[in-house]
């Protein structure tokens, strides 16, 4: 299992529909319900049910959600952490405006 496949599981589980999960990933629905499918094949199990009103969590997908949601707090601090490391900024930093914006606006 791919960590972009838990992105997708927890887009879907969040929004309810693939088209929102595509919407918030920035992809496309069809990209969303392949990954979908192939990453239910890949585990052997169905994490959502198909309703006319979009899709639902199965037993096996709420006994995983809270894992995936782990997952994505790991690589989102990891994210953060390496992002910090990278933006070691130093030196002075100098700002200029108008006479009016800083006696107005700025304070």
């Amino acid at each position: 299992m791919e960590w972009s496949d838990v992105r997708i599981f927890l887009a879907i589980a969040r929004s309810g529909t693939l088209g929102g999960a595509a919407r918030s990933l920035q992809t496309s629905h069809p990209t969303v319900g392949r990954r979908l499918r192939a990453l239910e094949q890949a585990i052997g199990h169905t994490l959502f049910q198909r309703t006319a009103d979009g899709l639902v969590l199965t037993d096996e997908g709420h006994g995983i959600i809270a894992l995936a949601e782990q997952m994505e707090e790991g690589a989102l601090a990891m994210e953060r952490r390496l992002a910090g490391q990278e933006q070691n900024l130093k030196g002075s930093l100098r700002i200029s405006s108008a006479d009016w914006f800083g006696a107005y606006v700025l304070p």
